[in-house]
């Protein structure tokens, strides 16, 4: 494997392994990672089928909750309570033609497997209304350890009017990685995705754009388990902290960039719905464009349901649609796009059945967006022919996840085995000749084999 020199990542590794180590207990058969082992809870208390990262409805408020730090979990139990967890993911991918070139260094155009991802946790309570979700992950395909995913939070349980309220504060690296709606992009379908398949050029910078590059903090209100609001902003940090944890300089925010999100959820239909908006406005420099600054405006509305059945099925459908605006005066400065502004549609909707172990979810994607034939230029497999980035396809996916609360196979942890075949109908502005080599989208259909391990 291969580290970044700086010390201070292998310091980030022994923080890690302390503030886990020092509150770990032995686990339950039916422990999976850290969270369980806190409240004691089965797996399916929290999560959609025993396994993450698709929440439940109680879940959900306990990550509202600061991870349980404000809530009925923590009444009566130490003020330090956090534990150590590990994840591990592998997979084998094939697409219906051989990629143009090696789907990465060290791996062929085809027909790959590996590792693709090892992650260490710290989780759980860090002192009465403080809790943490943070995440340590060695990329197999990029052969590089970073700082993942990193939720610290305030939460405090009061009450307003007489109804149960939640006041929080969330400093992470991700947005909408805080939210607890499995619409947003954060934590949306596929939760796994192959990353040697081949990728599409576009989305909207909020679905990921900014990605533990940046460092933000975001306010949050709960009201009766109905209302929810949330008002914060994100900035870069300097360029030696992202190297330092291994971290992308892809995209540099000006400034701050705020961030908003208002949602109500309820009952309807015997099972729990939500329906919200959420926003984004960054401005992101170019080098060598002086003042000048490429401005992202991402408006999305989404919306989820789900319901339990007495039979022990459930049932969850998620769905989010993302406006982007762009003005890309740094961009058009400096040659890399052809018009200063732009717009980018993107909608994504999935639906899953559960009953005990087994899981079927299908999910459909579509984007299109304004032409700009200096952003989507012909490239073999990765361009666009047509200086689009429109795409269209769908996911199917069916997961087996084995009887974890008996301690099937790893007697403290969880295992998730499934297979998942994407389909395109669209790539990249075009059906035919999308790249303007002769590769079709149904070129990049992908079949893939993955097994998750949680412990």
């Amino acid at each position: 494997m291969r580290f970044p020199s700086s010390s201070l990542v292998r310091l980030a590794f022994v923080a890690f392994a302390l503030l886990s180590g020092l509150a770990a207990l032995p686990s339950a058969a039916n422990a999976v990672p850290a969270f369980q082992r806190q409240t004691g809870l089965p797996c399916e208390s929290c999560h959609v089928g025993g396994f993450g990262p698709q929440l439940t409805p109680e879940g959900q408020e306990f990550k509202l909750s600061g991870y349980g730090a404000a809530s009925n979990y923590s009444k009566g139990q130490p003020a330090f309570d956090a534990r150590l967890s590990a994840m591990i993911v592998g997979d084998l991918s094939h697409t219906q033609k051989d990629q143009p070139s090696n789907a990465a260094p060290d791996y062929r155009p085809n027909d790959n497997v590996t590792i693709q991802e090892t992650s260490l946790f710290a989780a759980g309570r860090l002192a009465p209304d403080v809790g943490m979700f943070g995440q340590l992950t060695y990329s197999g395909v990029d052969q590089a350890l970073a700082l993942d995913n990193l939720d610290i939070r305030f939460a405090h349980a009061f009450k307003w009017g007489g109804k149960d309220t939640i006041f929080g504060v969330s400093v992470n690296n991700n947005p909408t990685s805080q939210d607890v709606w499995n619409s947003l992009p954060g934590w949306s379908f596929p939760y796994h995705s192959p990353d040697l398949a081949m990728q599409r050029a576009a989305s909207p910078l909020i679905a990921g754009g900014l990605e533990q590059q940046v460092v933000g903090a975001t306010a949050y209100v709960w009201f009766n388990r109905s209302l929810y609001a949330e008002v914060g902003g994100y900035a870069s940090p300097s360029s030696g902290f992202l190297d330092t944890f291994g971290l992308s300089r892809d995209a540099r925010v000006g400034g701050v960039a705020p961030y908003w999100r208002l949602a109500y959820s309820g009952q309807i239909m015997h099972g729990t719905f939500s329906t919200g908006v959420f926003g984004m406005n960054a401005r992101l420099a170019g080098d060598g464009a002086g003042n000048l600054r490429d401005r992202y405006d991402d408006l999305g509305v989404d919306a989820t349901y789900q319901r339990q059945l007495a039979s022990g099925q459930t049932i969850a459908v998620n769905a989010a649609y993302v406006q982007e605006n762009t003005n890309l005066a740094a961009s058009l400065f400096l040659g890399d796009a052809a018009r200063k502004r732009g717009e980018l549609d993107n909608f994504t909707a999935d639906a899953s059945w559960r009953k005990g172990p087994f899981g079927v979810t299908v999910g459909g994607f579509k984007s299109s967006g304004t032409a700009d034939t200096a952003i989507y230029t012909p490239e073999p497999g990765a361009g666009s022919r047509t200086g689009r980035p429109d795409s269209a396809g769908a996911t199917l996916q069916a997961d087996w996840t084995p009887a974890f609360a008996k301690g099937f196979i790893i007697p403290s942890g969880a295992l998730r085995l499934g297979g998942q075949y994407t389909a395109y109908s669209k790539f990249n502005g075009a059906s035919n000749n999308y790249d303007g080599f002769g590769r079709n989208a149904s070129d990049n259909n992908t079949v893939a084999v993955f097994a998750w391990m949680a412990f």
